[in-house]
């Protein structure tokens, strides 16, 4: 990895664990994995509850470099996942959520990006 891409990393893990806390309070959470029998970024809510969501999941690999990513579209719907079926199963991989949401009043809403090089949320959600 360059020095750039490096410090990018360390800049955005930073941000998203000083955010960790207000997500895991809020219903409407979002993650990502790494490395585990899927690479993945999901977006989830308890059911009941409908948000307006779109979630993308942007994979690089340390051997092969970026690779194409997966989009959700739109969707009416408790959760929004963007899962790469079994592709984590060949390790390596750094991941990159970008989460959004959708009302009538403000319109499009980012909620945030989610990286992950491993397959536990539990640095997201302590206790998960």
């Amino acid at each position: 990895m360059t020095r750039t891409f490096s410090k990018t990393i360390c800049l955005v893990l930073a941000a998203a664990a000083m955010s960790a806390a207000s997500k895991a309070q809020a219903g409407l959470v979002w993650f990502s994995r790494a490395n585990c029998i899927n690479n993945e970024s999901i977006s989830w809510d308890w059911p009941g509850k409908v948000y307006r969501l779109h979630t993308s999941s942007h994979h690089w690999n340390s051997r092969t470099g970026w690779e194409k990513p997966i989009h959700t579209g739109w969707e009416s719907s408790n959760h929004s996942g963007a899962i790469h079926w079994g592709e984590g199963l060949k390790g390596g991989y750094y991941v990159i959520g970008v989460h959004h949401s959708w009302n009538s009043h403000y319109g499009e809403i980012f909620l945030g990006y989610t990286p992950a090089t491993h397959c536990s949320i539990g640095f997201f959600f302590p206790g998960w």
